[in-house]
C-alpha cells in the first residue's frame, strides 16, 4: 500500500488492555464496506500481534505495518 491510498478511519486503541482493545477493532471492522481501510495505532506489541492474528481469520488484509515513535500502525482493509 502506499501513501496515496485512501484512509476512511484512523482508530487509535493506545493504552487499552486486552480484551477492550480488540473488541472495538472488531466492532468497528464489522461496520466497514468491503474495500474501505483502517489504520489501528496501538502502544501494546501484544496487541499488534493479536490483530495480526485476528485480522486473516475475519478475512481483513493487513496492508501495511510499520512502527513509528513507538507505537504500531496497522492499515487494514476488510476484504
Amino acid at each position: 500500500m502506499t501513501t496515496k491510498s485512501k484512509i476512511d478511519q484512523v482508530l487509535n486503541i493506545a493504552g487499552l488492555l486486552q480484551p477492550q482493545s480488540v473488541f472495538l477493532v472488531n466492532k468497528t471492522l464489522q461496520r466497514f464496506k468491503q474495500g474501505e481501510v483502517v489504520e489501528i495505532v496501538c502502544d501494546k506489541k501484544n496487541s499488534k500481534t493479536i490483530l495480526a492474528n485476528l485480522c486473516p481469520r475475519k478475512k481483513y488484509k493487513i496492508m501495511e505495518q510499520k512502527e513509528m515513535c513507538g507505537f504500531s500502525h496497522l492499515i487494514i482493509m476488510k476484504n
